[in-house]
């Protein structure tokens, strides 16, 4: 058993496999707190942390590349700035302006579409949206 002070109030946690130093067998630990972003590891050490500009509202975690050690995730960081941000291998790696502020998130397929963001505000608004572009319908 561990316990760790990351000095900042906590909005979300989750479990995924986000630094590339993580083993096949194991997941980070990411803490989404108010001033910041902490990857940490199953013994209790801190293995990233980035501070934040922004106030940060929700965030979610998807499979997106593979590497030597197995599936690695991004995470999607929302915020009160009504901005999404995208972090890929401790790394931000893309940001979007959005209409509303998302305080709840997840990720589906829809038309035959992977990868869809299904992005819910706290006043019941719903979008789905998609980042980026599909090469096999592009002409």
């Amino acid at each position: 058993n561990w316990c760790l002070n990351l000095c900042d109030h906590a909005v979300t946690i989750i479990c995924c496999r986000f630094t590339e130093t993580v083993s096949p067998s194991d997941h980070d630990i990411i803490v989404l707190c108010e001033k910041g972003i902490f990857a940490v590891s199953t013994n209790g050490a801190i293995k990233w942390q980035k501070k934040l500009e922004y106030n940060p509202s929700t965030m979610l975690a998807y499979p997106a590349s593979t590497s030597n050690t197995g599936v690695l995730h991004n995470l999607i960081v929302s915020s009160f700035q009504h901005t999404i941000w995208i972090y890929s291998q401790c790394r931000l790696v893309w940001s979007a302006r959005l209409a509303f502020s998302p305080i709840d998130m997840a990720m589906g397929r829809f038309g035959g579409v992977a990868g869809m963001q299904v992005l819910l505000s706290d006043t019941g608004t719903l979008m789905i949206g998609y980042l980026g572009t599909d090469p096999s319908n592009y002409q």
